[in-house]
């Protein structure tokens, strides 16, 4: 009853927090505001799940197989979302092999999910299932930790570096929920099923919090020109403006050169600045933040 009141509690401050969420991505549409409801909808599908596990002896059959649906497709969901959540928070667009290959990762989950729910007794496949669930929160974990040393400029690194934390404890608490299923230890018993919950109101908070934040910063462009913010934060000359304007609008190196009256090489060199004072290495990366910033 204890584990059942904790997941319900835990249910009620993300679906909040979801709530909030959600009306500012209605109101702003930016990806990175999208990633984050995803993968706060996925741990709450599979906490429902999981909560549904402490009912009372005697569940129906039709509500069994809601809750085995409803930790599948959180799982799956999970298994999707962390990536490109992962690609959104380090400001670096995946690339075209990754994509692929994250969506065979996703479809053999999705497969296996549905192999499970039709025999649910295959426990190879739920092992399987956790293990691919691992490896994909580790997966975005790495990626993120390896990325954070080019974002030391970047406002939201404080906050990235506490999701960061938090989730490499989640991480932990979720390998010893696994043993303690698989293992029985009953000294540990009543740690079961709890790195979820708690999991899940730490980004229940975070991700709120982060989200009014990241809302209350002006637009970084308008109509393809990048506002007074913009220039202010990233403290911009005259002529990076203009640069990266052009830019915006689809020109070469050669045509800006043109277009300005500089050489070729005097852009590169401009270009050279502008990446470091956004602290990303190309043109694709510094095109990814202006127009997925507020404009998703």
């Amino acid at each position: 009853m204890l584990l059942f009141s904790i997941h319900i509690l835990t249910l009620m401050g993300a679906s909040f927090s979801m709530g909030g969420v959600s009306n500012l991505y209605l109101k702003h549409r930016t990806p990175i505001l999208r990633e984050m409801l995803l993968f706060l909808l996925s741990l709450m599908l599979i906490t429902a799940g999981f909560a549904m596990m402490t009912f009372p002896p005697g569940l129906s059959p039709v509500a069994g197989s809601i809750r085995i649906l409803m930790s599948l497709f959180g799982g799956g969901l999970n298994v999707y979302v962390i990536p490109r959540l992962a690609s959104e928070l380090c400001d670096i667009p995946l690339n075209r092999g990754f994509r692929m290959l994250h969506a065979l990762f996703s479809a053999s989950f999705i497969f296996l999910g549905i192999g499970f729910f039709l025999v649910p007794s295959g426990l190879w496949i739920l092992t399987v299932l956790l293990i691919m669930q691992i490896v994909a929160i580790a997966g975005g974990i790495g990626f993120i930790a390896i990325k954070t040393g080019g974002l030391r400029k970047r406002w939201w690194y404080p906050a990235l570096r506490v999701f960061l934390l938090g989730s490499c404890g989640f991480l932990l608490l979720l390998c010893g929920d696994i043993v303690i299923t698989l293992v029985p230890i009953n000294s540990f018993s009543f740690l079961d099923n709890l790195s979820l919950p708690l999991y899940l109101l730490f980004l229940s908070f975070g991700i709120f919090v982060f989200s009014a934040n990241y809302l209350s910063r002006g637009s970084l462009i308008s109509e393809l020109r990048l506002t007074s913010d913009c220039v202010e934060y990233y403290k911009l000359s005259t002529r990076e403006t203009e640069l990266i304007e052009l830019l915006l609008q689809g020109l070469s190196n050669r045509s800006i050169a043109e277009k300005l009256f500089i050489s070729p090489k005097t852009v590169e060199n401009h270009l050279y600045n502008i990446y470091q004072k956004f602290s990303i290495n190309s043109r694709n990366q510094l095109l990814h933040l202006l127009l997925n910033w507020k404009n998703g």
